[in-house]
């Protein structure tokens, strides 16, 4: 079981800053995180060797650069094997998470940030229900 918060809202509205101050302190409590995040820009460019390399038939690609490691796949599974505490998504509204958040407004930042730390330390204590989601779920239903 696993806890989970979604944060939609229109873009510049503050969805990445609130998950930036729930991530944060997540991290200092130990807790692991995994964020899923919608794009409308494509990171595997045509032309570009990642793109080539998956196109020719790789399963995985992983692009390593001196910020990090990106795997590029078509396999939403992979992120399956994953042990994290808790699944944070950003944006994909057209997934219904269980507990979910819109922001409409940066100044609505904090106040939400404060929300969603709340109700995942409830959850993450047993307070309050976990799901038995798994990320292939979210990114089988929430397309880009």
């Amino acid at each position: 079981m696993v806890c989970i918060a979604q944060i939609v809202g229109k873009k510049d509205t503050g969805k990445t800053a609130v998950l930036e101050r729930v991530i944060s302190q997540l991290k200092k409590e130990g807790f692991s995180v995994l964020v899923i995040k919608h794009s409308h820009h494509r990171l595997d460019l045509e032309g570009k060797d990642t793109y080539r390399l998956r196109k020719s038939g790789a399963d995985y690609v992983a692009f390593r650069d001196l910020d990090g490691i990106a795997v590029f796949t078509d396999d939403p599974k992979l992120l399956d094997s994953l042990k994290v505490d808790v699944i944070l998504v950003e944006g994909f509204s057209n997934f219904n998470s269980p507990v979910r958040y819109e922001i409409r407004s940066p100044e609505e930042i904090e106040p939400l940030a404060r929300k969603v730390l709340e109700d995942l330390n409830q959850c993450l204590r047993g307070a309050k229900e976990s799901y038995n989601f798994r990320p292939s779920d979210i990114l089988r239903v929430a397309q880009p």
